[in-house]
């Protein structure tokens, strides 16, 4: 049964206890982002209030996609010239996964790997059907894909469960082969906020006619509650995009926080390390547990589901985590994220030592 990211979240405690480690979720990164995103919003906030609400008063239909509110921020934090791209905002990236199977003029979408069942259910509810493709090169995809009759492309860029991260070398030469056999490429970038911004494939927007990248502000900053989705893509595919995404998703005093977030710059790459860091201590002291890795830039390690209760008797909690993987169904994976405050490691390396026999 194919079922969305959302749905691992029912019943689901997010705090720890003085009983129970709950690593379900990345709860403690904001230490590790400079400068402080605490500041950066009270300051944006504080501004707010003391110019007499602008941005609350404000009904944004002179800018009801946000493009030029946030694209000069867009523009600095990723060093694009600003006519290399268009941004259509969202609320959130699960929200403009819901309304973009619509680019896709048939029945049938080509998506690469394992990916959150999120877009296959939504194409499923389109009336759509996800094909996921079995080749791995260039030429066998875009070959595979044509004749599947399919005209959108998706794929996750960083895949979850893959070691390395695809070049943007790869990924132009894959959306190149994609443009030349009319086929759009949309890339979920949701992740890449733990990828410096140089790494993003928003750098070859402006070489892509076909290319729609997808980012968010929930990774990494966890920010998730500003319900930010940031589209960004050619500017030949503006037009297609905006008769899919609705207007006036995003108060204004959302954009306005958002700007400052990334008019703060690569404010990760602290962050970036300490995951770097914690990441390899945690695998260490899972030796003889059945780890399944996660990409080398996540936050995240897997284990089986079964692994659950062993977890549990030791203080410890995980999350399923939900794949898709072909047709309608989805597969499920244990889910842990890294501890980064040292005494949350501490909690986890005393917990794994006990006898619980």
């Amino acid at each position: 049964m194919l079922t969305r990211a959302i749905d691992s979240y029912r019943d689901l405690k997010l705090d720890d206890t003085s009983a129970q480690l709950n690593l379900a979720w990345t709860q403690d990164e904001r230490e590790w982002i400079t400068p402080s995103l605490h500041g950066v919003i009270t300051r944006s906030l504080e501004a707010e209030i003391q110019g007499q609400l602008p941005a609350t008063w404000h009904y944004a239909v002179d800018d009801p996609w946000g493009e030029q509110r946030l694209a000069p921020a867009i523009a600095h934090y990723f060093g694009l010239p600003a006519q290399a791209f268009s941004l259509t905002c969202g609320a959130g990236v699960i929200q403009l996964l819901s309304v973009l199977p619509t680019l896709s003029a048939g029945r049938h979408v080509a998506i690469a790997g394992e990916v959150y069942p999120d877009f296959p259910w939504w194409l499923r509810q389109s009336g759509r059907h996800a094909e996921r493709l079995t080749v791995e090169t260039v030429a066998e995809r875009v070959q595979q894909a044509r004749r599947l009759a399919c005209d959108l492309f998706f794929m996750e860029r960083p895949v979850l469960m893959d070691g390395a991260v695809m070049t943007l070398e790869s990924v132009y030469e894959l959306g190149e082969a994609l443009a030349r056999a009319g086929i759009t490429l949309l890339i979920d970038e949701s992740n890449a906020n733990y990828l410096p911004p140089a790494a993003s494939a928003v750098h070859l927007l402006s070489s892509l006619p076909n290319l729609i990248v997808l980012r968010g502000v929930s990774k990494a900053w966890g920010l998730g509650s500003l319900r930010m989705g940031l589209c960004l893509s050619s500017p030949a595919l503006r037009n297609r995009l905006r008769q899919r995404i609705p207007p006036l998703l995003n108060p204004s005093l959302t954009l306005r926080i958002v700007y400052e977030v990334l008019m703060a710059g690569d404010s990760t790459a602290a962050l970036r390390a300490r995951i770097q860091q914690q990441k390899h201590r945690a695998i260490a002291l899972f030796a003889g547990w059945p780890v399944i890795p996660s990409c080398e830039a996540m936050p995240y390690l897997f284990l089986p589901p079964c692994q659950a209760a062993a977890l549990q008797t030791r203080g410890i909690n995980g999350k399923l985590h939900h794949f898709w993987r072909e047709a309608d169904t989805s597969t499920s994976l244990l889910r842990l994220s890294v501890p980064l405050e040292a005494s949350r490691m501490q909690r986890l390396e005393k917990a794994l030592k006990e006898d619980t026999r």
